[in-house]
């Protein structure tokens, strides 16, 4: 994988000072496999980021040559973690990582969705892997009405429950 040295927590290689991107390397404590091709990865430590933003992942050395951009799906005091869809060699190579590999993560990078207007109901619709990023807009909204789609098997959704008002779910259609 990435660098071979022992890991106790998060570190940080490198900060972009001119737009407050980082460049860490941390290390694997989940991957699992939510559904067929679909992936659930967590990385130890504290993470910038808000709902909306993502970063650039890689676990390999050269190739291949780009880091894969993956959304947050999620971030707490100790943790990160993204879902994603196994669609090529970038995220084959992350869908075998293990507990203890080591990830460079680097970011946070884009504006984020916007903050609501205090007072108005706040609908969050995705569908498939529209639904990633979506579970840390209802984790920083809190009580928003959630609406998900997938064309077969759904991931994900008990994840929703405890920040949403409710969880609609549609599966193939």
């Amino acid at each position: 994988m990435l660098l071979k040295a022992t890991l106790v927590s998060l570190k940080i290689v490198k900060t972009l000072l001119a737009t407050g991107v980082e460049i860490m390397i941390a290390n694997v404590t989940e991957n699992t496999r939510l559904a067929e091709g679909i992936y659930l990865l967590k990385a130890e430590g504290r993470f910038p980021g808000k709902m909306g933003q993502f970063y650039m992942l890689r676990a390999w050395g050269n190739v291949p040559l780009l880091s894969r951009p993956i959304s947050i799906h999620r971030i707490d005091e100790s943790s990160i973690s993204f879902l994603f869809r196994v669609h090529g060699e970038g995220t084959k190579l992350l869908s075998r990582l293990v507990p203890g590999d080591e990830l460079q993560l680097e970011g946070p990078f884009g504006n984020g969705f916007p903050d609501p207007i205090d007072g108005q109901r706040i609908a969050l619709v995705g569908g498939g892997m529209g639904t990633a990023p979506l579970l840390q807009a209802a984790k920083e909204l809190g009580q928003a009405d959630v609406y998900l789609g997938f064309s077969a098997e759904p991931f994900g959704v008990d994840a929703f429950r405890p920040f949403a008002a409710s969880v609609t779910v549609n599966v193939g259609g």
